[in-house]
């Protein structure tokens, strides 16, 4: 990876970050987990991506249960950024 492809992931990670830090999803019965757990986990911010499953395990919840959990934070993370004016960014 180039130095400015890994500059402007670093970039988007900081400003997730800041974007949700405080952000908190209910996954299983009564276990509040901040979104940036979840997301960083599952798109492996700090190590390998995990699977879906490797993450329903992890939280113990099912797959489907954690799809559904991602499918609400990424589309909380779409309209912040959208209000931050970063929606047409690309960081690829």
């Amino acid at each position: 990876m180039n130095k400015n492809k890994y500059e402007k992931h670093e970039y988007l990670r900081d400003v997730l970050k800041n974007t949700i830090k405080k952000k908190q999803g209910r996954i299983g019965t009564s276990t509040n987990v901040p979104y940036y757990d979840i997301i960083s986990l599952r798109y492996g911010f700090y190590g390998e991506p995990k699977t879906l499953k490797e993450c329903g395990e992890h939280f113990n919840v099912s797959q489907e249960r954690f799809r559904q959990v991602e499918a609400k934070v990424i589309e909380f993370i779409r309209v912040r950024f959208s209000q931050l004016g970063l929606s047409g960014i690309d960081f690829g």
